[in-house]
């Protein structure tokens, strides 16, 4: 009889937001003290105190400073523009335009994320 009654289905939906806050507010947390501090001298604890959630939390979403830093990085500059010009940069004969255009890339980077 007890075989009868159907289960509800998991609805992870709600889980899946709050996960997803919490990477946002890790990367906005750890965007404004890198800004404020530097790299070097911002810890992965300051970083969760700042956004509200444990240290276990950061290291599972990110595993470390750097992939931290390279996700904001990766959301900076969207991947086709990336993408076009580190192409340009590999396909071009001339040292000069590869310099140019490197530095272009660098200075669309720093930009995006200021």
């Amino acid at each position: 009889m007890a075989s009868d009654i159907k289960k509800r289905p998991y609805d992870a939906t709600g889980r899946q937001a709050q996960s997803k806050l919490a990477k946002e507010r890790i990367l906005l947390a750890a965007s404004e003290l890198f800004k404020a501090n530097g790299f070097d001298a911002v810890t992965i604890e300051a970083i969760a105190n700042k956004a509200g959630v444990s240290v276990p939390t950061v290291y599972s979403k990110f595993k470390s400073k750097r992939g931290i830093l390279s996700c904001i990085i990766d959301n900076a500059l969207p991947t086709s523009q990336h993408d076009a010009l580190v192409s340009k940069i590999y396909t071009s004969n001339s040292a000069t335009e590869q310099l140019q255009l490197t530095a272009k890339l660098s200075r669309k980077l720093y930009e995006a994320e200021y």
